[in-house]
């Protein structure tokens, strides 16, 4: 199966991490390269509370992907900054997903929502009508993130076509309580919603080698998952405070 996603300049240490870790897991790795200018211009400026709103990119690139390719084929699409964490048994989930003929599309959880920051996806004409018509209107609404978008237009969607990810598949910070009671496949790191992008690519990495060393702390991975970390602007690894518990794990090492 193809794994899809987005990278510019700014996010090329996420990008290096993601590419080798897709093929680990058994996955066609199938990156995006959008010029960091192209980025610059379209995000964090009409809305800059939505650093999304008014961007098209993520939408645009489905669409090429959808009208490219075999009718029925399912692929993955994911954001750049997000952790794989079974590799071993990644593949395994999304062909079991892939087994059922009737399964458009599933999206990451957000409460009792969805979120698009990791997707699976099949080619067909009902799913490339709807993200068209999701172009559509995020061209005819500037002011509204693509999400919000999608969240209204997914109601008129057959409910038996589409899902939403269980924590034991996908995890972000709205499910992140479920990662000590489950296993989980993949953690989608959240954007801050900065004034701007510097802001949020820090923060992201900030997120990143925190959360990489939390699991080592907690023993659901090795230590020498900390060959991962991203450097911070200053140089260091990690900035947030440990909880007391991964503290008291981390000094002990």
């Amino acid at each position: 199966m193809k794994w899809f996603y987005i990278w510019s300049e700014k996010y090329s240490e996420f990008h290096k991490y993601l590419q080798e870790a897709i093929t680990e897991a058994g996955f066609e790795a199938c990156p995006i390269y959008i010029s960091q200018e192209r980025f610059s211009k379209e995000l964090y400026q009409q809305f800059p509370d939505s650093p999304w709103a008014g961007c098209n990119i993520k939408v645009l690139e489905i669409i090429k992907i959808l009208k490219d390719g075999t009718e029925g084929e399912s692929f993955m699409f994911t954001d750049v900054d997000i952790y794989i964490r079974d590799k071993c048994n990644a593949a395994h989930i999304m062909a079991l997903y892939d087994s059922f003929p009737e399964l458009d599309m599933v999206f990451s959880p957000e409460g009792g929502s969805l979120q698009i920051g990791s997707m699976f996806l099949r080619r067909g004409k009902r799913v490339l009508a709807f993200w068209e018509r999701v172009l559509e209107r995020c061209i005819e609404n500037p002011q509204m993130m693509d999400q919000t978008i999608i969240k209204e237009e997914i109601v008129g969607y057959p409910a038996e076509a589409w899902k939403i990810f269980p924590g034991e598949h996908v995890l972000n910070c709205h499910n992140i309580a479920q990662i000590f009671e489950r296993q989980f496949l993949i953690f989608n790191l959240m954007t801050n919603n900065s004034e701007n992008q510097e802001n949020d690519i820090e923060h992201k990495r900030e997120e990143f080698n925190f959360f990489i060393e939390y699991l080592i702390c907690q023993k659901i991975i090795g230590p020498e998952n900390r060959q991962h970390f991203i450097p911070l602007r200053n140089g260091d690894y990690l900035k947030v405070s440990l909880p007391e518990q991964a503290q008291a794990c981390a000094h002990s090492e």
